[in-house]
């Protein structure tokens, strides 16, 4: 079913869920202008590997058949498709043994770099547009940014990420709440003998903790390589150790000032990572004096609630920041795009949308996403609290259970 408007939509923001909007959009020919704060898709560093699980299948039958075909080539590891067990094993860190294993779901492991390009394909993105303001008009919104120029659309989007800018504008309490937990990441790229005793826990990833102290990994592969003239391989892993601070502690949400990498934040992870087995603290103390190690502080926003008086919305991390102890952010941040365009298409009279039936669409949508949403964010953090307490963990834990219905 498709509908048409007279003006085009605004969406600030052109991440995972931004994109996967204006994809939608596009297969329908609705007008829309797509805005991204940074000056080209090279700025900044897009993340890491994400796990689309529970908005797999919604994603694979709404892309448009050639973004749909090339999607696999997103992979971390290209032959996971038809590899891949769907299997997540939460291990002692200190003995390797495993404590659960989570039940196997269909995944797709990929690089977020990767499938953001991926969804950039034959989407005219307005780069360096800082959002600053929208104002509320008879036909629709005007929206006006940094450099001084304003664009007009029928209704405006939030997608801009967790540190939205559009979210304070129509939320009473847009702040994020920080959890008492601190996180550190880097990358490392290791031989097939350094990778083996990796291989040999999961191939792909895993997940594990140290009873005695509470601290939490996170180990995937973010690449495999292939060096044509050796046959050799090569992986590339994302490691991510976090680990609970005093609640009293000074946590302030992670922002993108936290991009600088120390040498005092690799001694911290190295040092953390003593008391793990040997065949996995040694992967951790050889990294190199010139490793980036990221920090993160973990947070999260529960509120989901917000007026646009049925002209702004939000989506994806800008409607629901979640911690990533579940994986479920980017999944929820693409079923908002689908729930979105469903529901426009549903509130249309007789194939249009005029300022009424807009109105009605958003907040229709609104009322069925919040609470799916809301759910998403204190699961989330319950994963993350369970996770870096071994006492809490069960079986029935958010951090451990099905990641696809639940």
């Amino acid at each position: 079913m498709s509908f048409s408007i007279d003006s085009p939509v605004l969406i600030v923001g052109a991440g995972i869920a931004g994109l996967m909007l204006a994809q939608c959009f596009r297969q329908r020919s609705i007008p829309y202008l797509i805005f991204e704060r940074d000056e080209s898709p090279m700025s900044r560093e897009q993340g890491w590997g994400l796990t689309l699980a529970r908005a797999l299948d919604p994603l694979l039958a709404s892309l448009p058949s050639d973004i749909r075909k090339d999607i696999f080539t997103c992979q971390v590891d290209q032959s996971k498709w038809d590899n891949d067990t769907g299997t997540f094993i939460f291990i002692d860190t200190t003995t390797l043994e495993p404590k659960y294993k989570v039940p196997p779901t269909k995944r797709l492991r990929v690089q977020r770099d990767k499938l953001r390009g991926l969804l950039m394909r034959d989407v005219d993105i307005l780069w360096s547009k800082r959002f600053m303001d929208v104002s509320i008009v008879d036909d629709g919104v005007v929206a006006t940014f940094e450099d001084g120029s304003k664009y007009k659309g029928c209704f405006l989007v939030g997608a801009d990420g967790a540190q939205s800018a559009v979210r304070p504008l129509v939320a009473d309490n847009p702040s994020l709440s920080p959890l008492p937990i601190r996180m550190l990441g880097t990358k490392a790229t290791l031989t097939s003998d350094q990778a083996e005793p990796l291989q040999q826990i999961d191939p792909l990833l895993f997940q594990g903790g140290d009873p005695r102290t509470g601290t939490f990994i996170f180990i995937s592969v973010f690449d495999k390589t292939l060096c044509q003239d050796s046959d050799e391989v090569t992986y590339t892993y994302q490691f991510c150790l976090s680990y609970p601070v005093l609640p009293s502690s000074t946590v302030e949400p992670h922002t993108s000032k936290d991009t600088t990498s120390t040498p005092s934040l690799l001694e911290t992870l190295k040092s953390l990572a003593e008391p793990f087995h040997p065949a996995l603290r040694r992967p951790f103390l050889s990294l190199p004096s010139d490793s980036k190690v990221v920090p993160i502080t973990i947070a999260d926003w529960d509120a989901v609630s917000w007026n646009g008086n049925g002209r702004v919305t939000l989506i994806g991390d800008a409607a629901h920041t979640m911690t990533m102890f579940r994986g479920d952010g980017a999944n929820q941040g693409i079923l908002d795009a689908l729930e979105l365009v469903q529901c426009l298409e549903q509130a249309s009279v007789q194939g249009r949308l005029d300022k009424e039936s807009i109105c009605q669409a958003l907040r229709s949508f609104e009322a069925q996403m919040c609470p799916r949403a809301r759910a998403a964010v204190l699961a989330s953090r319950q994963a993350c609290l369970d996770a870096h307490d071994w006492n809490r963990l069960a079986a029935d834990s958010p951090v451990l259970s099905n990641r696809v219905n639940g």
